[in-house]
């Protein structure tokens, strides 16, 4: 046997070798969602399902498993769950994306009111356990009065096409009418206006994420920025200070 043989067939032993890799940690895998997805059950007694799998056991010292999951009825509502190698769901953060859909769809259906065009993203702050939730009667005033919590960061952005003329007016009235219904919630946002072309691509791309950062918005066409939130029962920034900000930031 020559060695141009020798070395083709080696290159097709390494690609089957490759492929089996392959199969088998996919197999993996879906084994691994199927017993988080089974955990989730049990804990919250409804249906949920878990796309893709993170930090693997294995890998460095981690002896746990991560899964991106959702509820089936509910996929806007993308959490996570650690498992550990004995099939213990370890942790989850489905209570606080459940809640911080609620906060989300109030925010969108706020600008809404005011003919704005927005997307948001948003995270729960806090370091203490979220314990005692009743999932059939949750709302947003139940879980601020009941829980222990520092209150939500959320990137907001804002499709430039919409209603934009009088955009300090109308991001005050959002934050004010939030704060008149949710009297205990603390929140901390950064609100962007996005060129047409990019909104509907940044708002898909965020909902493929549990949160997102500043430098997540780096390669869209941002127009104008402001940091506005509310903080004792009321908007952080008043309608000319809302408005300063978004021209300086043109």
């Amino acid at each position: 046997m020559n060695n141009n043989v020798r070395v083709r067939k080696a290159g097709v032993i390494l690609i089957i070798l490759s492929l089996l890799n392959l199969i088998g940690c996919s197999a993996i895998d879906k084994d691994t969602a199927t017993q988080i997805t089974t955990a989730l059950q049990e804990k919250y007694v409804e249906e949920f399902k878990c796309d893709s799998i993170g930090n693997r056991f294995g890998t460095a010292t981690n002896d746990t498993v991560t899964g991106y999951c959702y509820p089936s009825n509910e996929p806007e509502v993308l959490f996570t769950a650690v498992m550990d190698k004995d099939g213990n769901l370890v942790e989850d953060t489905y209570i606080p994306s459940y809640v911080t859909d609620i906060l989300e769809k109030a925010i969108i259906e706020e600008f809404q009111s005011q003919e704005i065009v927005a997307h948001v993203n948003a995270v729960l702050s806090t370091n203490d356990e979220i314990t005692d939730v009743r999932l059939n009667d949750l709302t947003l005033n139940n879980f601020l009065t009941e829980q222990s919590i520092s209150g939500f960061t959320a990137h907001i952005i804002i499709d430039e096409s919409s209603n934009v003329e009088k955009l300090g007016t109308s991001i005050h009235e959002v934050y004010s009418k939030l704060s008149e219904k949710y009297l205990q919630l603390v929140l901390g946002s950064y609100v962007r206006v996005l060129s047409n072309s990019d909104f509907s691509k940044c708002a898909n791309e965020m909902d493929q994420n549990p949160t997102v950062s500043k430098t997540f918005f780096k390669d869209y066409d941002v127009k104008g920025e402001v940091i506005v939130g509310i903080l004792d029962g009321k908007p952080t920034k008043e309608i000319n200070e809302i408005q300063n900000e978004l021209k300086s930031s043109d």
